[in-house]
């Protein structure tokens, strides 16, 4: 196990590979397997967060944190792969936040990128590719994602919350649910499900709504829209 920080205390990880000298993390093993070791920890924002480029991150995340955890802890991971865990790719919690860039998520257990943390996520660009579950599972945060290829995922492509205006330019086959799941919750904002998103599945109750305003929920020509 690698910790970036612990208990209440910072740290910082700054894992800067190349095109031509790649950082690579991975099993000791002659013949490496999924869980192999535990993983990556990210605890506590540093004043300068972590940051990884063309960094392999593979056959770690014994038990369901994940091959990489994040707590509190908000790293950048560009141009990098994370694969072979036997469970979760990432797994982001508490007040944290991911950057992914042209980064590629494959072959993880349970998913891609499982978010519970009240921070934001920007996925870039990047291949969330034969993940056994979702490639990305939102429950709450500011949600960003954009120009990215989901391909090959045991489940939804997407999960997100119903607020979430989903970015241009992501394409999605092979996955074994069609279309975006939707998880239930309130629209206080205005918000747009557009048809680059459709089909979307909604998978609990939506509600429309703000103390303060008055929200629009605005839906595209040609949008489908099931409930599950």
């Amino acid at each position: 196990m690698l910790y970036i920080g612990y208990s209440t205390y910072k740290g910082r990880l700054n894992a800067q590979g190349t095109a031509a000298s790649p950082i690579v993390v991975t099993s000791n093993k002659a013949t490496p397997a999924a869980g192999d070791w535990l993983g990556i920890r990210f605890y506590n924002h540093a004043t300068s967060e972590s940051s990884l480029d063309y960094v392999t991150v593979e056959y770690g995340g014994t038990g369901s944190n994940g091959e990489i955890y994040v707590s509190n802890s908000s790293p950048t991971i560009n141009t990098s792969i994370i694969r072979y865990s036997p469970a979760l790719g990432i797994y982001l919690v508490g007040d944290s936040a991911l950057i992914l860039l042209n980064s590629t998520l494959s072959n993880n257990g349970t998913g891609g990128v499982y978010m519970a943390s009240t921070g934001g996520l920007t996925i870039t660009g990047s291949t969330i590719l034969s993940n056994g579950g979702y490639g990305v599972y939102c429950l709450t945060g500011t949600i960003n994602i954009l120009n990215n290829s989901f391909t090959n995922n045991g489940f939804y492509a997407l999960s997100i919350p119903p607020n979430v205006t989903l970015g241009t330019g992501n394409t999605f086959s092979g996955n074994g649910k069609i279309g975006i799941a939707l998880t239930e919750g309130v629209i206080s904002t205005d918000t747009t499900w557009t048809l680059a998103g459709s089909p979307y599945i909604i998978t609990g109750h939506i509600f429309v709504f703000s103390t303060t305003s008055e929200p629009t929920l605005t839906i595209e020509p040609g949008v489908v829209v099931k409930f599950d």
